[in-house]
């Protein structure tokens, strides 16, 4: 007996399966076979579901399948290299470091406009940070809140099809993410648990102290410099057979990581529930007790079943987080700190200073770090059937998110020698926003053919707010808890907000004979962030789907082709991600440095209410091909994005008092590319199965037209008709030989270096993707992931040029000394105004960057699936272990701790992962 099963999903994920009644034997197989591939699974387009066969806009989805293997802290380390067309990078290795994601490049020429529109069971949630200071230099990443646990898919939207729908927000794309739901049964119980530990993959080889007191006293010698107590204490006050490896001391502690999450769901068919919780903690390889801790509890309901007039789904979901780690990175300070630094702390266990000579990296731990936020994200969507084609929904969401962090100096953090006096930093941080979202569906048969139609409208408005202060003063540290016992209190910021959107859109979807369909999507758009003049925005598109695998000529003719589509679409989207009220003129209040002159506004920007939207008008075509009874399944997809009306700073004359002033400009940069996807089942025998997932992107942009271009701010940066990659330096000539140093090509021949010896050169493409195979024998199930990378990042060869007070990697060893030697590295100088601007000149030239391919093993997940009379010994359903490994190693020639941060930042960490799932 079959029977038809709808999931209605906060209104945004629709699953429809059929289900058959039959025997269950004891198994512990899980099968690989992804249940995308499945024809009757339906995935997230955002307002309505489709059929995977059947879209015609370009979707990338992962499940939890994917997500659960890999031992991570924030979902987006999970979606690295898991989805063609969308460029991940991680900035930093520290628990609640931030992300770069480019879905089909950047569309905008400024640089904070980039980020895609993240939407959790529907409801928005922020891209960027709400706080005013960050836990690490690379800034913290909001989505360090929601445990991956949580997560049952996450869909990516690309093209206009998909997109367009969306509107203004979805220009840059649009990240889905939705979160587990009670399922229909007995009552359940799963538990989740892990333990972990972090480390450091690598280590640069630097300089012994021998080497390294080489090197200065040579730079002296070549300088003709006299070595003073003041220019070398580092030869002279120190002791020089002292040795510390400051990379071990600073970063080569463990991260220890722990998790256990939990949830229970059940119900029938009228009422469904879930409630889960989870704790995480991860700590540091810093040497201190730094950590980050997050907390999460979730309640989802759904009541009714898809046959009733009325249903409803409930989600509720609390997070709550707290970081202490130190708001600097350390990495900068293990890599360049002389081998011969004093030891950091006297015998007493004070802060060593060694006479006022060194800056002591240990100060920051005596500084305490502490942000604690708290978030709530509620979702309801009802449903009501009119007759048998119509339906009337509303999606309502709200989401808030508090924050409150501390810094705090205390006195024994500063050198006594300075007149630094203790300190506190604070600052408040609150977003709020909410979403309510009518919407009227049709959906019906005629003859050959099927109509969908959709209708809706959309209200949100969000509220931001900062306030920060900074007391000093404190006559003792103990209270400096409490800012009234402050000699001092600054306000430093106050900042708020108000965002509001309304939109109108549609969509209209018609199949045709099950192999033809044609979809169209519009929406008008309104904006608070524009003038009232320019507040709306039209935007639309259309999309195409030939099924050619199911023609009958094509079935008789190539009968090995198990599913053939084509697939194209066109359409324009908008972006307002421009500051509020960025059309009004603004001020800030200052207080004058006179005691007559009182406090006083400051004027900070121009206004011009006359700019409005950029648009960027995307075109796709693409073929996906199924062969061996869809076993092998091939994706080809290019895509041509062009976004116009650029909003950038116009540049003005200096009497204006400001520099620029935001306004529109015919600008075109184009985005394109092709994304090449393979999924093959390779073996499925009942005992062994073996499948392989691939993607693979290779973008490229260019600035089409940028008129005034020559006097705007980015005449360095890009140039018309080339790809906006392009590097604007000197050439690299070599090592002169006369003096020893860097020398550039002169090409304007005025005998000296300057602007008019630059030269365009483009970067190598950029190119990523990732690899994973997937194994199973009986009860065991092993997966590899592997992300490959290739783009043009710096080379860097040296921290500053040779002779410096800074330790340097071996490479310095090869350095010019003599006249005829043959190296890339100049000779050693100290205190030499000649050595700093021939390295300043190498640093702008071509011979700083490189082409850097590296190939990262991800993920390495090993699970053992319990038999089943054995679990249900132990009283449980089903156990499952499992050993994951994250970054493991990294393949590619680079000089740096890891390829993809930069040098002084913390690199991702190795971690080895132990799991236990009981299910009860």
């Amino acid at each position: 007996m079959n029977k038809k099963i709808t999931l209605f999903i906060l209104g945004l994920l629709c699953l429809n399966f059929f289900a058959r009644a039959q025997s269950v034997k004891p198994d512990t197989s899980s099968h690989l076979r992804d249940t995308t591939e499945l024809e009757e699974v339906q995935i997230n387009a955002g307002y309505y579901t489709v059929k995977d066969r059947e879209r015609t806009g370009s979707i990338a989805r992962v499940t939890a399948r994917t997500i659960e293997k890999q031992p991570v802290l924030n979902v987006l380390e999970a979606l690295k290299g898991q989805m063609a067309g969308v460029d991940i990078q991680q900035r930093s290795g520290d628990p609640g470091g931030g992300f770069i994601i480019r879905i089909r490049g950047n569309n905008s020429l400024r640089s904070d406009a980039n980020e895609p529109l993240y939407l959790i069971n529907g409801v928005p949630f922020p891209a960027t940070t709400i706080n005013r200071g960050t836990s690490t230099q690379t800034g913290s990443n909001p989505l360090s809140t929601l445990d991956p646990a949580e997560i049952v898919s996450v869909e990516v939207l690309k093209d206009a099809d998909a997109t367009a729908i969306y509107g203004s927000r979805g220009s840059n794309g649009v990240v889905l993410i939705t979160t587990k739901q009670g399922m229909v049964g007995k009552p359940q119980l799963q538990l989740n648990l892990s333990q972990g530990a972090g480390t450091i993959s690598r280590f640069m080889d630097l300089l012994n102290t021998q080497q390294y007191v080489q090197l200065r006293e040579e730079g002296f010698a070549n300088s003709g410099v006299t070595k003073t107590s003041g220019n070398a204490y580092d030869l002279i006050v120190w002791d020089t057979t002292r040795y510390t490896d400051w990379q071990k001391l600073l970063l080569g502690g463990t991260a220890h990581t722990t998790r256990a999450e939990g949830n229970y769901s059940g119900g029938t068919e009228n009422l469904r529930f879930l409630l889960g919780a989870g704790y995480q903690r991860q700590g540091s390889v810093y040497p201190a007790d730094y950590a980050y801790q997050r907390g999460s509890t979730r309640l989802n309901l759904m009541q009714g079943k898809a046959s009733d007039r009325f249903t409803m789904n409930l989600d509720l979901s609390m997070q709550s987080d707290v970081n202490t780690l130190p708001p600097i990175s350390l990495t900068d300070q293990a890599l360049t700190l002389p081998p011969d630094t004093p030891e950091p702390y006297l015998e007493n266990g004070d802060l060593n200073w060694e006479g006022n000579t060194f800056s002591n990296p240990m100060a920051v731990f005596k500084e305490t770090y502490r942000n604690a936020s708290l978030g709530l994200n509620a979702n309801l969507m009802v449903n009501y059937k009119i007759g048998l084609d119509w339906q009337f929904r509303v999606s309502s969401g709200y989401n808030i998110i508090r924050s409150n962090e501390r810094t705090q100096f205390p006195t024994d953090a500063f050198n006594p020698a300075s007149a630094s006096i203790n300190r506190v930093e604070r600052s408040w941080n609150s977003y709020s926003a909410w979403i309510v979202e009518p919407q009227l569906a049709f959906d019906k048969k005629w003859g050959n053919g099927q109509i969908q139609a959709l209708l809706g409208t959309s209200l949100q408005q969000s509220l931001t707010e900062t306030t920060s202060l900074t007391a000093s003063g404190f006559i003792n540290d103990l209270l400096m808890d409490n800012i009234k016992m402050a000699s001092t209190v600054s306000p430093t910021d106050y900042v708020q907000a108000d965002y509001r959107y309304l939109a109108a859109f549609a969509r209209v979807n018609y199949t045709y004979q099950a192999r033809y369909i044609f979809n169209l999507t519009a929406r008008r758009d309104g904006s608070s962030r524009f003038g009232p003049g320019h507040r709306w925005g039209n935007f639309g598109a259309v999309g195409a789907t030939w099924l050619f695998g199911e023609e009958a000529w094509v079935k008789e003719h190539m009968p090995w082709l198990a599913f053939g589509k084509l697939r194209g679409s066109y359409g324009l989207t908008g972006s307002d991600q421009i500051a509020n009220y960025g059309f009004l003129t603004t001020y800030k209040g200052s207080s004058g440095t006179a005691s007559y002159l009182g406090a006083y506004l400051l004027p900070t920007r121009l206004a011009n209410s006359d700019f409005r939207w950029e648009s960027n008008k995307k075109l796709e075509g693409a073929v996906e091909m199924g062969a061996l009874h869809d076993r092998l399944h091939v994706t080809a997809a290019w895509y041509r994005n062009r976004c116009g009306n650029q909003l950038v700073g116009y540049p003005l004359a200096a009497i204006n008092g400001f520099t620029s002033v935001q306004y529109n400009l015919p600008a075109v940069l184009e985005n394109s590319g092709w994304e090449l996807e393979l999924r093959a089942n390779l073996i499925q025998h009942t005992n062994f199965q073996w499948a392989v997932r691939a993607n693979y992107s290779m973008p490229s942009s260019k600035l089409l037209k940028y008129p005034g271009l020559a006097a705007s701010s980015y005449n360095y940066t890009y140039r018309v008709g080339e790809p906006t990659n392009i590097l604007k330096l000197f050439h690299y000539t070599g090592i002169d030989p006369n003096t020893g140093l860097y020398s550039m090509a002169d090409l304007d021949g005025n005998g000296g270096y300057d602007s008019e010896d630059f030269y365009w050169i483009p970067r190598a493409p950029t190119r990523f993707g990732g690899l994973e195979n997937s194994v199973q024998f009986k009860a065991f199930e092993l997966s590899v992931f592997c992300q490959y990378d290739q783009r043009t990042r710096s080379n860097q060869v040296l921290f500053d040029y040779p002779g410096t007070q800074k330790n340097q990697p071996i490479a310095v060893l090869k350095r010019w000394q003599k006249p005829g030697d043959d190296t890339i590295i100049q000779q050693a100088m100290a205190a030499s105004s000649d050595g700093a601007n021939a390295y300043t000149y190498f640093t702008l030239s071509d011979a700083a960057y490189m082409t850097q391919r590296f190939m990262r093993i991800s993920n390495v997940a090993l699970a053992w699936n319990m038999p089943a009379t054995w679990a249900h010994r132990l009283g449980c359903v089903s156990v499952r272990c499992g050993l994951e490994g994250q970054n493991l190693a990294v393949i590619g020639h680079f000089t740096v701790l890891d390829p993809e941060t930069d040098y002084n930042q913390l690199p991702p960490l190795r971690t080895l992962t132990g799991s236990l799932q009981l299910t009860f």
